[in-house]
């Protein structure tokens, strides 16, 4: 057995060379699950930003709706008033 094939055996037994595979796929384990967790907040925020906004949408409509019947209401008494106004 020469010199380095003894080495090599060493180190396999011990665990270096694997453990240097090991730590560099850990990492990246480490890495892409903090990405997936980042990926899930983001996404829970763009979902927490479409409903505010889709509420924000609903209301908005429906203040018009008031808005368009407070017009139509105060045409109608408008034209109420200047017709049972006596005229001069």
């Amino acid at each position: 057995m020469s010199l380095g094939t003894r080495d090599r055996g060493r180190s396999s037994l011990l665990g270096e060379a694997s453990s240097q595979g090991s730590r560099t796929y850990d990492v990246e384990a480490v890495t892409e699950e903090e990405n997936d967790r980042g990926i899930d907040a983001i996404a829970d925020r763009i979902g927490l930003l479409k409903k505010i906004t889709k509420d924000i949408h609903t209301e908005a409509e429906t203040q018009n709706r008031v808005l368009d019947r407070l017009v139509r209401l105060c045409d109608w008494n408008d034209g109420n008033t200047q017709n049972s106004a006596p005229r001069r």
